[in-house]
């Protein structure tokens, strides 16, 4: 069941990006028709979706997305790791955060996408992929660390026990 609501988040996610940012790169009725200038004909947003590169980012959302529901899914049904693995994930957070902010976007502005298009990447057409190559790096870097056992000992409802 819950590799299904995974599924389901990643697909919806997807299909939100895919629906909303494609219907936003129509061409506006409002606007002189660039297509009569020009003699060539005009890319409907679905085109514009697959041709700009703009999937790269729908799928780092549902990546996001995704790997959100399975983390939740993990802390909900594994209280052994309890106060030490939301200990650490804070810690882990609060160091992501200091030393990331400026670079990610702690303020709705993503510096190392502008850095990397000062530098040649939007103009060249891989800034999109550098994002969805981040996310990729960051969930794996996540999962890996969920996914490692504590060192020292692990209580539970049954006692303790030393790994």
């Amino acid at each position: 069941m819950l590799k299904i609501i995974i599924a389901a988040a990643f697909l919806i996610t997807l299909s939100i990006h895919f629906f909303l940012d494609s219907a936003s790169l129509e061409p506006n009725a409002n606007w002189a028709d660039a297509s009569e200038l020009t003699q060539q004909t005009q890319l409907t947003g679905y085109e514009l979706y697959f041709r700009d590169g703009e999937y790269f980012l729908g799928l780092s959302y549902a990546m996001a997305a995704a790997f959100t529901i399975f983390a939740l899914s993990r802390f909900k049904f594994d209280k052994s790791k309890g106060i030490l693995g939301i200990f650490s994930g804070v810690t882990l957070s609060a160091a992501l955060y200091a030393f990331g902010c400026f670079l990610i976007g702690c303020c709705g502005s993503p510096m190392a996408v502008v850095y990397a298009g000062l530098f040649g990447s939007s103009f060249l057409g891989f800034t999109k992929p550098i994002v969805f190559i981040i996310t990729l790096i960051s969930i794996g870097i996540g999962y890996r660390l969920m996914l490692k056992k504590p060192e020292g000992k692990v209580c539970s409802t049954d006692g303790c026990k030393t790994c």
